[in-house]
This record gives C-alpha cells, sequence and structure tokens, in this order.
C-alpha cells in the first residue's frame, strides 16, 4: 500500500497549476482633471517596441471639441497626455491613429472651424516619428469648402511590400459618399481622393491593407440595411463594384440609456505569412432576431470579399438574455491571431452599466477563447451624459504585439467619461494552464495539451483527433484506442482507456505531501485520501477523499490528529474512468473512484 503516516500539522496551500487571466490594473489615460468628456478612443502599438503605445481620443477638457493625445512607453503602466495643436483648425473630432512598420505613428482628426456646423472642414494628418513625444505640423489630406466630411478612419500598409509605408484614409462625403486617398511618402502629402461608394445611404467606412497592397473599406449602408465592401488590388488607385458583407438586423438606434449605437464594420486583414493569410476579417453589431439584445458578430472572407462566411456570435453570455454588447473593435496580430473589443452589459441585470471584454480567436474565426472582462469597474452612460458629444461616442480600440493586447475604451467610474486602459499580457482565457498563445487548444479546457495525431490542435477541438481521415462525428473510435466512443469516457484522449494505475512514492516534503506523477499517460489528474490511525492500531479503514482533481501530485492538508491518533495518506492516479488502485496488497482498501465529494 502507498501510505503515508504523518502525527504533525501541514500548511494548507494551493496546488493548483492553472493561470487566470493577467489583465493589468486599469490606468486612466487623461490628466486634465476636469469633469468635461473624453471619448471615441483609438491606439497603436509601436511594432518595433511593445513597450510604446499611442492613444488618441475626443477630448472636450477645454469645454469644445478637441482631441487628445497619450503616449507611455512602459506599455501603459505610465502615460504623458496632451492635445494636438491646428492654429488653422481650432476644434477637431473624430480621431484615429495607425503605425507604421518602422514604428512611426499617424494620428488623424476631423478639423472644425468655429462655426456652429459640427461636420468637418479638413481632415488632418499628424505624424510622429519619436514615439508620440512630438508630432509634426499637420497635413491636410483632404478639404472641404462646405464642411460636410464626416467619420473618416486610417490604416497603415504594413505589408512588407513594394507598398509598404503607405498611408491610407477613408471617409464620408456628404456629397459623394465614401472616399478615400492615400499617401506614398510617409505623410508628407496626400493624393487626390479616389470614389469608393457607387451610390446610397452611406456612412462609417474602415479601411484595411492586404498582403499584396490590397486595400479593402467597408462601410455601413442604410438604406439598404447592410454592411458594403470594395477592394482595389493596385494600393488604392481604382476601385470595383459595391459588395455585401452582412445584412443587418440595426444600423444604428440607441440603446438603453441613450447610448448610441451603429453596425459600422471593424475591419482588418491578415498580411502574415502564416495559413491564413490573406483573409479579412470585420467585427460588427447586430440582432439575432428583431426585438432582441445586440451582439457582436464575426464575418471573414478568404477571397478578398467575393464571399463572406457565416456570422459568429463572440459574446458568450447567453442568447437572448437581454444584455446589450456594443461599440466593437478587431485587431489581426503578427501570428495572424483576431482579438475583438467591445462594451458589454451581462453584468448588469438592468442592461445599463458596461464593462470592456476581449475574446481572441487561433483559428481563423472559427471559435472564440471564453471571454475576459479587461475593465475593473463598470460604467454608467448616467456620469457626463451630453447630447453634443453622442452621449458616449462610438468606437473604442485594440492593438496587439507579442501575444500580448493592449486595450482602450471610455468609462465612468470616476463621474464623468474618461479614457482608461489596460494591458492583457499571457492571457490563459480557457484557465487550464497553458497561456493562449502556447495552447494547442486555446478555447477548451485541456490541461495536459494531448495531441494525439501531432497536427498541432490538442484533442479537445481538434475535429479528427486521430488523424485517420474521418470526421469525430463520424468516426465511431475518435482517438483509435480500441474501445469504440459510446463507452469510451475519454473518445478524444488515446491514452485513457481505463482506470489509472497505482501511485507511488508517497513523501513528506517542507510540509507537502508529495507523490510520482503518471508516466503512462493515462492520469489526467491526481487524488489524495486521508484516514487516521487509532490507537489500537489497523483496527479499521476509515480513508476518505480528501483532494481531487489535482492538476500535479501534490497536496497539504491542514487536520491535526486527534489525540493518540496518527494520519494517514493514500495517494492515487484518476481520470474520467476513475481513481487508480490505492495499493497492491490483498489487505488494502480500493477507492471505487466515486467517493470524493
Amino acid at each position: 500500500m502507498r501510505w503515508f503516516e504523518i502525527s504533525v500539522m501541514l500548511l494548507v496551500a494551493s496546488m493548483a497549476t492553472t493561470l487566470a487571466a493577467d489583465v493589468t490594473e486599469n490606468v486612466k489615460l487623461n490628466t486634465d482633471g476636469t469633469s468635461e468628456i473624453h471619448n471615441e478612443e483609438q491606439l497603436a502599438v509601436n511594432p518595433t517596441d511593445k513597450t510604446n503605445v499611442v492613444a488618441v481620443w475626443r477630448d472636450f477638457r477645454l469645454g469644445y471639441r478637441r482631441v487628445g493625445v497619450g503616449t507611455s512607453h512602459d506599455a501603459g503602466q505610465s502615460w504623458t497626455d496632451t492635445l494636438f495643436s491646428d492654429a488653422a483648425y481650432p476644434r477637431a473630432s473624430d480621431p484615429g491613429i495607425c503605425a507604421d512598420s518602422s514604428g512611426s505613428f499617424y494620428a488623424h482628426v476631423l478639423s472644425l472651424s468655429n462655426g456652429t456646423a459640427l461636420a468637418g472642414v479638413a481632415i488632418s494628418v499628424f505624424k510622429s516619428t519619436d514615439g508620440g513625444d512630438s508630432w509634426a505640423d499637420p497635413v491636410d489630406a483632404v478639404t472641404s469648402q462646405f464642411g460636410l466630411l464626416d467619420k473618416q478612419m486610417i490604416a497603415c500598409d504594413r505589408s512588407g511590400g513594394g507598398t509598404d509605408g503607405y498611408v491610407h484614409l477613408a471617409w464620408y462625403d456628404v456629397f459623394g459618399g465614401i472616399r478615400t486617398c492615400r499617401s506614398t511618402n510617409g505623410g508628407a502629402s496626400f493624393e487626390r481622393f479616389r470614389q469608393v461608394s457607387n451610390g446610397g445611404s452611406v456612412q462609417w467606412p474602415v479601411p484595411a491593407v492586404g498582403p499584396q497592397g490590397q486595400v479593402y473599406i467597408g462601410w455601413i449602408d442604410f438604406g439598404a440595411s447592410e454592411l458594403r465592401f470594395d477592394s482595389s488590388a493596385d494600393a488604392g488607385v481604382t476601385w470595383g463594384t459595391d459588395r455585401t458583407i452582412t445584412p443587418l438586423l440595426i444600423t444604428n438606434e440607441p440603446l438603453n440609456g441613450g447610448v448610441d449605437v451603429l453596425a459600422y464594420p471593424a475591419m482588418m486583414a491578415d498580411v502574415t505569412e502564416g495559413p491564413r493569410r490573406g483573409t479579412i476579417y470585420v467585427a460588427y453589431i447586430d440582432r439575432r432576431e428583431p426585438g432582441g439584445d445586440t451582439d457582436i458578430f464575426l464575418r471573414s472572407s478568404t477571397d478578398q470579399g467575393a464571399s463572406w462566411s457565416e456570422p459568429l456570435r463572440i459574446n458568450d453570455d447567453p442568447i437572448d438574455n437581454g444584455a446589450d454588447q456594443f461599440h466593437p473593435w478587431l485587431v489581426v496580430d503578427e501570428q495572424g491571431n483576431v482579438a475583438v473589443i467591445w462594451l458589454d452589459r451581462r453584468d448588469d441585470p438592468n442592461n445599463l452599466d458596461w464593462h470592456a471584454y476581449l475574446a481572441r480567436s487561433f483559428d481563423g474565426g472559427q471559435s472564440f477563447t471564453p471571454n475576459v472582462r479587461v475593465s475593473t469597474q463598470p460604467s454608467s452612460p448616467a456620469a457626463g451624459q451630453t447630447i453634443a458629444a453622442g452621449l458616449i461616442g462610438e468606437y473604442i480600440s485594440i492593438d496587439s504585439r507579442d501575444g500580448d493586447l493592449y486595450a482602450v475604451w471610455t468609462d465612468t467610474r470616476d463621474g464623468q467619461q474618461d479614457v482608461w486602459y489596460a494591458t492583457a499580457a499571457r492571457l490563459d482565457s480557457d484557465d487550464d494552464g497553458a497561456i493562449d498563445t502556447e495552447d494547442n487548444c486555446p478555447t477548451i479546457a485541456n490541461r495536459l495539451q494531448r495531441d494525439a495525431d501531432g497536427d498541432g490542435q490538442g484533442n479537445e477541438c481538434d475535429p479528427d483527433a486521430d488523424g485517420d481521415g474521418l470526421d469525430n462525428d463520424s468516426d465511431p473510435d475518435d482517438d483509435d484506442d480500441g474501445l469504440v466512443d459510446e463507452n469510451d469516457c475519454a473518445p478524444l484522449d488515446p491514452l485513457v482507456f481505463d482506470r489509472p494505475g497505482e501511485a507511488s512514492d508517497l513523501h513528506l516534503e517542507a510540509e507537502t505531501l508529495h507523490w510520482s506523477p503518471d508516466g503512462s499517460g493515462a492520469a489526467t489528474s491526481y487524488r489524495l485520501d486521508r484516514g487516521s490511525i487509532p490507537s489500537s492500531l489497523w483496527s479499521d479503514y476509515d480513508h476518505a477523499c480528501l483532494a481531487a482533481g489535482l492538476a500535479t501530485p501534490e497536496a497539504n492538508d491542514e487536520q491535526t490528529p486527534p489525540a493518540g491518533e496518527t494520519l494517514y495518506y493514500l495517494a492515487l492516479l484518476e481520470n474520467c474512468f476513475g481513481a487508480g488502485p490505492a495499493g497492491d496488497g490483498t489487505d488494502a482498501p480500493r477507492p471505487d473512484g466515486t467517493s470524493c465529494p
């Protein structure tokens, strides 16, 4: 029998090896100390220095529209912030930002006059070559004497080819619909605009760049109630025919609390050398059915927008639970993984207060990790309301570098709308002990990282676990272990087809009980039983389960033996078939594997 006697008190300690999602402390970016509002955030990470992050936002600290900019050189732990200055235009709004391959940042603003009209008279671009510490004088990419420009967004070409370094802008012109222009000289000047949309009641264009310098633009068509799309194969010079990304049940409307939302297409393309190179991803809000709550969906295209996948719901709260999700943004990282951030009301039964949530896909948008809450305090739209500012603005932002996610959002925890930030580093979204970027099955817990056929997909999420060419749904023995699935409680794991063997080498070390790990692979967890030996010695066995489901073969106990008695322990291996034997002696009791609470 593998047992161990002990008559001293053991200190309690947790033996779990799983890692919780590592989200840094939330940090407020704007330091003006006013009760004015700050919203509509975008950020970018320097691709040459992951500690350098720059964010921009709409800022009313002076009592009217300006654009704030924050810079961090320690991955967002601390920030300096100021306002962009433009002598030609005293007001500004609707900011965005991107970084090129060399680490230069390009921030755009909708430049406004001092008149009462809210529409822009120019789209101005500021450039920084020193990590956001200083900015060159703005360049007007486009101007309008009528002041009817709106909803511009920017994309930097980081494709690595001949067009690398191009900067693309897309915007809405009241008289012309969706238009675009580009800079081919590092933002020193911008070429004349090109027409993109063919007509319709349109707005909210978002540009993205493909791996050969293709330019894609998606936007909302309010009249048709759908997201539309066009592409340019020659880096933004000529454009094709408008196509549909997805029909919509919602295009724009106020949610509970008066929050205005729009179903804009948060869009980016995979420019990596990975297996999904060229895939375009679009995240957006919609409803599953008329009158339902808003959710975040993803569609993707592997043929440059000619066709699109079916919508995948990203938020994992219960369907139609009355909680709204809105304001999504999306990033595709340098490994081709997709991350999406949004504002989420699942934690408020009144569907009013929001938190920032995120999720990530490692399989081209076919599935997403369990959702991770980023904000540490809830926000209410009742704080800092103003109709003139669109209540809380229309968008937030996310970026990524080396597997870390950088998030910025509108937050009202201090009683007014402010800009808050957090980094999600070394996430273990499924809480199985393997961080997402190293997990062969990041969406489903698989602590042992089993991969029976060696194809890089963990057993738990591999559609053909044994690599025999048969889909798991049609394969009677998914893991090819000789035990048919209906009799196999671990049908995807060929090493688990019966109870495991006997544990060995139980000993006390540094106030912790240790025993040998299973070498066969049959055990998926470990268990420890405890009993007491009365003064009459071995009159009876009374052991019971002390701890089960342990990730490692070790455990502590705080129990003090009763007077005149000694505690004894039995170390066990276990899997879904039950616990292994407690020993091989003829008089040794054998737990049945079901007695653990």
